[in-house]
């Protein structure tokens, strides 16, 4: 079984290598129409993310996709749709963010028979006019319209969707007497409310929904949620929080991030502590924080961004951190002596959170100790990697987490010589960093680990030949550069159009890069890794020598700013401006 997933996989890598490969099987319709679901929808996955998708080619998937999921795609409008509407056996559908899909684009989906999930949050061009033609998908069960152009009045209609069972409105304006009108949706399990216009009076009727198991009420004016005895997740972020009611209460997931509340003790034993499981209170105003010794089952804790938190909280945390499973303690008071009174106490710890604290390198030796890790977020943090003492670099400690996928160390002091010891990291699969002290030499270090797919490499003086020579992991599908001011858009496309598996993401191709490659001719020589020849002698980027934050202010200067600015730039580029002034430009 183990081959035969590496022999698809090939297969599928295969017939999305190139835009000639999709040639050369698009003509195949017969086979294609045969295609298990799971297949073609992985198919056409791949060729999304290499764009090498068009609109047409929808057609060749529409008797064997069942889930399409085009979230975020920017392209995607009414000649998609149209495409979309002739699909015979699609459930569920995804534009969550597709920004130009309109009323007239959704139209093409009047009448779909087979559809059970629909998503087109964040897409504000849908109003009640749309409303009305997804009123139409009598099979309906998932419906997600949040931050969308429906107001009132489309709000009201939705009652005739009977077999709804999760229901998005956030963002909507939902006042209680919408409640009132879809308690006929007895099948409602979950039901987001999020910044919506009810109040007190309205959540007191959501105890109609006699299924309603997670709802979410964070950014209205509910101060009093009364008994509703299968709600097992409640989201009251910034509320204002009076009381939460205990009576038959099944609640296993409880977040009050940014909510304010009058009476904490009141809020958070009006019921059962030891039963959660999730308890987010980022950026409360608790101070007394002796509940937590009461936390027996929680598995998730968002203590972030509260000042009461200090290393001294640990001590009370390590009492009910035996089945935790994600921690975040970012931008709080905690320090590496936090950390240690933790070792030994969490077996379970995956992620792990410590962003913006006060650690230092010590707590890299800690960390080591904590075996389940796979997610660790150390940005925002005076961390250096240096060695802790003449021969050890504290980072190594990390190697003996045989489980660790994701490292954050973006905002953090890490240099050149740093970065060399994390390519001993080879199981990581994400890595982030963001200094302005690193070059193309620790890219280069880093494009070493075989099991990279996401690398953020963001704010270096990263150059066009460091980039130009890089080649990227076998597995790498993402590289951030973002704010990495020493690229020129010309390297960047190229690199794009070598690695059309890499997504790139940068400033200066931050538009729609199908439209930017097919203007982009491939470099002129046989090795990619080669850089090209260009006439004259290149000297060295004067940028390299100024801080990220100087190069900041001074980008996107024009001429003519510089001609009566000239006075702020530094000594050197005000200099080589005025030289510049009087070289005519290239007859190319």
């Amino acid at each position: 079984m183990e081959g035969g997933g590496t022999l698809v996989d090939l297969c599928l890598e295969a017939a999305s290598r190139s835009a000639d490969s999709v040639r050369s099987w698009r003509r195949q319709r017969r086979t294609l129409e045969i295609l298990p679901a799971h297949l073609a929808e992985s198919l056409l996955h791949q060729l999304l993310v290499k764009n090498l998708f068009s609109p047409p080619l929808l057609e060749l998937f529409q008797l064997s996709v069942e889930e399409l999921d085009l979230n975020g795609e920017l392209s995607v409008d009414a000649e998609w749709m149209a495409y979309i509407g002739g699909f015979r056996h699609l459930r569920v559908l995804k534009v969550e963010s597709c920004k130009a899909l309109n009323n007239s684009a959704i139209w093409h989906l009047s009448g779909m028979e087979s559809i059970e999930e629909l998503r087109v949050d964040r897409c504000s061009k849908i109003t009640n006019q749309g409303l009305e033609h997804i009123l139409t998908l009598g099979k309906l069960k998932h419906l997600g319209l949040s931050e969308t152009g429906i107001g009132e009045q489309g709000i009201g209609k939705l009652a005739v969707l009977r077999n709804l069972s999760h229901l998005d409105l956030g963002g909507l304006p939902v006042t209680d007497s919408h409640v009132s009108s879809l308690l006929v949706l007895q099948h409602l399990i979950d039901l987001q409310l999020w910044g919506s216009s009810i109040t007190n009076e309205g959540a007191n009727m959501l105890k109609g929904f006699p299924r309603l198991e997670i709802l979410n009420l964070a950014w209205t004016k509910v101060s009093v949620v009364p008994s509703m005895p299968r709600v097992s997740q409640l989201n009251l972020s910034h509320c204002v929080v009076l009381s939460v009611s205990e009576e038959g209460s099944a609640l296993d997931q409880l977040r009050l991030s940014g909510a304010t509340m009058q009476d904490p003790l009141r809020v958070l034993h009006s019921h059962s502590l030891p039963e959660l499981s999730v308890l987010e209170l980022s950026a409360t105003n608790l101070a007394a924080l002796t509940f937590l010794g009461s936390l027996k089952r929680v598995v998730k804790l968002d203590l972030s961004s509260m000042p009461s938190v200090s290393s001294d909280t640990m001590n009370l945390l390590a009492k009910c951190a035996r089945n935790l499973k994600h921690l975040d303690l970012s931008d709080t008071r905690v320090g590496s002596e936090g950390v240690a009174v933790l070792t030994g106490h969490v077996p379970a710890l995956e992620h792990l959170s410590l962003r913006g604290t006060s650690i230092t390198d010590s707590v890299f030796g800690y960390l080591g100790l904590m075996p389940s890790l796979i997610d660790i977020d150390l940005s925002n943090t005076s961390l250096t990697g240096a060695p802790v003492d003449s021969s050890f670099w504290s980072v190594l400690h990390l190697q003996q987490l045989h489980n660790l996928r994701r490292l954050d160390l973006r905002r953090t002091r890490f240099s050149d010589k740093s970065c060399k010891r994390l390519a001993c990291l080879v199981r990581l699969t994400h890595l982030l960093l963001c200094a302005e002290f690193l070059t193309d030499a620790s890219l280069h270090e880093l494009s070493a680990l075989p099991n990279l797919r996401s690398l953020a490499f963001q704010g270096t003086v990263l150059t066009d030949a460091g980039l130009r020579s890089l080649k990227p992991p076998l597995l790498l599908e993402e590289l951030d550069l973002t704010d990495c001011w020493l690229l020129t858009e010309g390297c960047l496309l190229q690199f794009c159009d070598y690695y059309r598996s890499v997504t790139v993401k940068h400033d200066r191709i931050a538009g729609n890069l199908n439209s930017q490659r097919s203007s982009v001719r491939r470099m002129q020589v046989k090795n990619p890794h080669v850089p090209v020849k260009t006439q004259g002698k290149i000297g060295r980027d004067e940028r390299i020598r100024y801080t990220f934050s100087e190069l900041h202010e001074l980008r996107g200067l024009t001429s003519e700013v510089a001609a009566w600015e000239m006075s702020t730039l530094p000594r050197e580029l005000s200099r080589t401006l005025q030289d510049e002034d009087h070289i005519e430009p290239s007859s190319s």
